[in-house]
């Protein structure tokens, strides 16, 4: 089980930003993540449990679906968003419901994946028509 959290999001955020981190080329985010990006993280893994939104960004860009732990309602709202079910809270949450409501979740794994796969898509369609709204709003025009 990958734990994913601020330490992968920081390592990984010049990578969003289009930056060279680490060697590797930025510029492609959601949708579009490099093939050496998805086997340094997630190619392979069953799943992960994410308390960070941008943790569970990360692991449903590369197919993997992730546990959302709740501690802000954006994190909520991306579950549901992705339709992976209620992301329990981080309030009262001990190790052991934790354990247990991942094996709950892994029982259906290849249900949220498919679901998660869908919503991801149409999530990276949604994105490139607003890339492509922002292009025109802001491209200069020519003047006469």
């Amino acid at each position: 089980i990958a734990i994913a959290g601020e330490a992968v999001i920081d390592h990984n955020a010049a990578f969003f930003r289009g930056e060279n981190a680490n060697g590797m080329d930025g510029g492609r985010c959601f949708g579009g993540i490099l093939d050496r990006h998805e086997q340094r993280f997630g190619k392979g893994f069953f799943g992960v449990i994410a308390m960070r939104l941008h943790a569970g960004v990360l692991a449903a860009t590369v197919g993997v679906p992730p546990l959302m732990v709740s501690y802000d309602p954006k994190v909520s709202a991306f579950s549901k968003l992705l339709e992976l079910g209620t992301a329990p809270s981080i309030e009262g949450l001990t190790a052991q419901r934790l354990f247990d409501r991942y094996i709950e979740f892994s029982k259906e794994r290849d249900k949220h994946k498919a679901t998660m796969d869908k919503k991801v898509q149409e999530m990276v369609k949604l994105a490139a028509k607003n890339i492509e709204l922002i292009n025109e709003t802001f491209r200069p025009t020519a003047r006469m």
